[in-house]
């Protein structure tokens, strides 16, 4: 298990495109409550971020049924980086697995922000990387 920092862990996941298939992303289980609206969490398997001691968070927008919890993927592409000022960022992903729908990838990730922002009120950015 590796801990990095923000600025570490987002330069060695954005550095090299071609090295996204190392990253597997496991599906949460988690409760409405803590979805914001997105149907999708998961984690980066052994990356842990230090700002909330837990396993970077990933976000599998743009499918209209739920993952099965526990089941892996990897990493097709990083679409972008929801930043907050916590450093408890959300790194928003595609994956390996037919049917996603780019369309309502940008509806749910506009849907989670806008979600997270009124329940937490904390200060965000939304930096693009990908295409949806």
């Amino acid at each position: 298990m590796k801990t990095l920092t923000q600025a570490k862990f987002l330069d060695f996941l954005l550095k090299d495109k071609k090295k996204y298939k190392q990253f597997t992303l496991q599906v949460e289980d988690r409760s409405k409550r803590w979805k914001y609206g997105m149907r999708n969490h998961a984690e980066f398997l052994g990356y842990m971020n230090p700002h909330d001691k837990c396993l970077w968070d990933a976000l599998i927008p743009g499918y209209k049924q739920a993952l099965t919890p526990d089941d892996t993927y990897k990493l097709k592409q990083v679409i972008g980086v929801f930043m907050l000022e916590n450093g408890n960022h959300k790194i928003v992903c595609k994956i390996y697995k037919p049917g996603y729908n780019a369309t309502q990838a940008e509806k749910d990730t506009k849907t989670y922000m806008r979600r997270y922002y009124k329940q937490h009120g904390l200060k965000s950015a939304w930096i693009q990387i990908g295409t949806f």
